[in-house]
């Protein structure tokens, strides 16, 4: 922002400093009524009580950064439920853990991969007779059990969202396709119209090979990943839930299995993962089921 004001106190043509506030609302994945959206807000300082003015109306899910005017959002109100509920829950639950192992193992003790809820005995024993050590682990279980609070009130949010959502319904009729990768795979796709042909969702998700041509050369190469990397990852983790861990049979993992025998295993995940993609495509585009064959 110019401010011409200040150009005679060597500031050249004058500086003003401020924020702009970028906020984008996306109700597609549990089909809302409202259309995507951006608003940009300008503002003379950092201070939260900006964001906390700007967003004093919002409902649902919040993903940000970690600036610290946006924790007074996420305080439960009277009746006990925050208005908003923060989408980087999980990643700071694995962080959080990640320090109560660092801190224990000087003492001796290595705790599981898959904590159970009996390892917070465990370390806290460890820490007894040592206060500022035990401070702050009960800090960091104290945080952790936030966290995992948080995290049990997304996953009930992210259900009912499916529930209403009669695209999402049809989408997780695919095995190994849960909630979150419909929610992100309808999100992605938004219209199915957009493409002319199924096979299409393939290439817009870089799920397919990148080709070289040169001259004499001509050869494919990996795959492009182009396109929504968390959709892609969704998709790729679900096409390995269909490996190995649907039991039923089904020829789509027959075909995949043979690639992998011919292959190798991550070869097969990423040509079931476009062929995930490609079906799940004509499941929007002709509003049916998904048929095992």
């Amino acid at each position: 922002m110019l401010d011409r004001s200040l150009r005679d106190k060597g500031l050249g043509k004058g500086v003003r400093q401020g924020r702009i506030w970028a906020y984008v609302r996306d109700q597609r994945p549990w089909a809302g009524a409202s259309p995507p959206g951006a608003v940009y807000r300008f503002a003379p300082d950092w201070k939260e009580e900006h964001v906390l003015d700007h967003l004093a109306d919002a409902r649902g899910i919040l993903q940000a950064d970690g600036y610290k005017g946006y924790a007074k959002l996420y305080a439960p109100e009277p009746g006990g439920n925050p208005r908003l509920r923060e989408a980087a829950c999980w990643a700071q639950r694995v962080t959080i853990d990640n320090q109560i192992r660092g801190l224990v193992v000087v003492f001796g003790v290595r705790l599981p991969r898959a904590l159970p809820p009996a390892f917070k005995d465990a370390a806290l024993a460890v820490s007894d007779g040592v206060p500022g050590f035990h401070a702050a682990l009960c800090g960091l279980f104290a945080a952790r059990e936030a966290i995992l609070t948080a995290v049990t009130a997304i996953d009930g949010d992210i259900k009912k969202m499916t529930r209403r959502s009669k695209v999402c319904q049809r989408l997780m009729t695919v095995p190994g396709v849960g909630p979150i990768t419909a929610l992100a795979f309808a999100a992605a796709i938004d219209d199915p119209q957009r493409f002319r042909k199924s096979r299409d969702v393939g290439a817009y998700l870089g799920l397919v090979p990148q080709r070289h041509r040169s001259g004499g050369v001509d050869y494919s190469g990996s795959i492009s990943k182009r396109g929504d990397v968390k959709v892609r990852t969704l998709l790729y983790e679900a096409a390995n839930v269909m490996l190995t861990r649907y039991s039923a049979p089904l020829k789509l993992k027959s075909w995949a299995l043979a690639i992998a025998a011919r292959s190798t295993m991550r070869k097969a995940r990423v040509a079931l993962a476009r062929s995930l993609a490609v079906i799940l495509h004509a499941i929007m585009r002709d509003q049916t089921n998904f048929k095992a064959a």
